[in-house]
């Protein structure tokens, strides 16, 4: 049958998780009447919790088989389940989203490291940091835009590119991580991505012909006054003249001023400094997999959920709610996929889990698929369609958010009616949805041939009273369910 091992074990760290929040109570320290700076009320953080609980209670299998050898051996593999999708805080749905990601982009960077082989490309990982802070949100924010300023700086000219070092990158994918710094007083958020060049990143801080001659006389104990003077640029960061390179003077200045901190490491067949064990390892494997072993950095999970203390976790949710931790760049955008689901091939069988609380582990497989037992999906499947409704419930939450002070103390209930009333308006055209499907699925009789319903296709789901309404489009749509 499935090894689901694992899976039972990040269940059972989930379910301790939440327990140890729920003993602490840290929303005892939320003022039911508060809204959070991300726009999370109460009722939402105590929801974000129960989701959390509750992730996977049903899972879905598909049955595929393998080559081993001569013969083909079934295996079972997880295609879905009830993921609650916060991978930030639940351990279940950071290891899937690390394991389909790996998936997911697997072939991608395996291409760009042929290329590199080749001496077409250049890989690095790269490591953008700023300065610790007390705000988790305030950091998340600031590295971002430094991100995008340094990016920026690289942009497409109407003459070409820009001359900064970004300008070299063709493929790039960003995974940003957060924990406690030094002795967990401060809130240390910083990005790790694996980039592809077409040039050679300039991050060199010192004449490395210079810097050599150095090292042969005084090893790594080289006097500070005789590095200076062999350094490629210097900078002003915090009131001293500092030497620098090309990379970390642009990241200084995307900071402005906050940060210089950059480490840029180029990737090799074996990784420098690595001990003689993992050494065999890398020369054992191709180049292409070494490349994609050493790319395992940027696209882990975010952070060790278990590493938090339940206030901390309270904090991560909220600072975090609505915030991107992954993104691509270049030719990697081409990637594309889900960082949940692997829906079954039409050969394959599907199989459903369900936890049981009682007895604290899964039960018997069942043949079906989580929609076949799962409302809440096909919920989801609705709001999917009706993504402008989504859409517009989102900017009048945040513009609400934005003008809290008009509220005061009533903007906790304000903001969540208007969650109930979304909810609602989603649950209605589900229902619309379904009569819509029903009319058009049934046939008449006129003098003894069978007809069809007199429509043309399908626009939106939508049909009043059980009648299918021909040409209604989203614009129309969101009209009428904020009407």
């Amino acid at each position: 049958m499935c090894d689901i091992r694992k899976l039972k074990k990040l269940k059972g760290i989930s379910i301790r998780q939440v327990e140890k929040i729920r003993q602490y109570d840290p929303l005892k320290l939320c003022d039911l009447k508060s809204v959070s700076d991300s726009g999370l009320t109460y009722n939402d953080l105590s929801e974000r919790i129960d989701h959390i609980s509750s992730c996977c209670n049903i899972i879905e299998l598909k049955s595929t088989f393998i080559q081993n050898g001569n013969d083909y051996d079934q295996v079972m593999k997880v295609s879905g389940g009830n993921f609650c999708k916060k991978p930030v805080i639940c351990p279940i749905c950071a290891n899937r989203s690390q394991s389909r990601r790996h998936a997911r982009f697997a072939g991608a960077i395996r291409k760009q490291a042929v290329r590199v082989k080749e001496k077409e490309r250049y890989a690095y990982i790269i490591t953008y940091t700023v300065t610790d802070g007390d705000s988790l949100a305030e950091r998340m924010k600031h590295l971002k835009e430094s991100k995008k300023a340094f990016r920026l700086f690289g942009q497409k000219r109407i003459d070409g590119r820009s001359k900064g070092e970004a300008s070299k990158f063709r493929a790039a994918i960003s995974a940003i991580e957060i924990k406690r710094g030094e002795g967990g007083k401060q809130w240390h958020p910083h990005s790790h991505d694996l980039v592809f060049t077409d040039k050679p990143i300039d991050y060199h801080v010192y004449d490395q012909k210079r810097k050599k001659r150095l090292e042969r006389r005084y090893g790594s104990n080289i006097p500070r006054r005789l590095l200076d003077r062999i350094a490629l640029r210097s900078v002003s960061f915090h009131g001293e003249s500092v030497p620098a390179s090309k990379v970390s003077t642009e990241w200084l200045r995307a900071t402005g001023g906050d940060s210089m901190s950059i480490d840029v490491a180029p990737i090799h067949h074996v990784p420098a400094n690595c001990s003689e064990k993992k050494k065999a390892k890398y020369m054992a494997m191709s180049f292409e997999d070494s490349v994609f072993r050493q790319a395992n950095e940027v696209l882990k999970y975010p952070l060790k959920p278990s590493d938090n203390v339940p206030a901390d976790m309270i904090t991560i949710i909220t600072d975090t709610f609505n915030k991107r931790f992954v993104a691509t760049y270049g030719e990697f955008r081409r990637v594309t996929g889900d960082d949940y689901k692997d829906p079954a091939a039409n050969d394959e069988e599907t199989f459903v889990l369900t936890y049981d609380w009682e007895k604290g582990c899964y039960g018997e497989p069942v043949p079906g698929t989580v929609r076949d037992l799962l409302e809440d999906e096909e919920i989801t499947k609705t709001r999917s369609e009706v993504g402008r409704i989504l859409g517009d419930y989102r900017r009048r939450r945040k513009k609400l958010v934005e003008q809290r002070i008009n509220y005061g103390e009533s903007l906790a209930i304000v903001l969540d009616t208007l969650k109930q009333q979304f909810r609602g308006r989603v649950n209605q055209l589900y229902t619309l949805y379904r009569q819509s499907i029903s009319y058009r699925n049934r046939s008449t009789y006129e003098d003894g041939i069978v007809c069809q319903p007199n429509c043309d296709k399908y626009h939106a789901p939508l049909a009043l009273n059980g009648v299918y309404v021909p040409g209604i489009n989203y614009r129309d749509l969101v009209s009428l369910a904020w009407s």
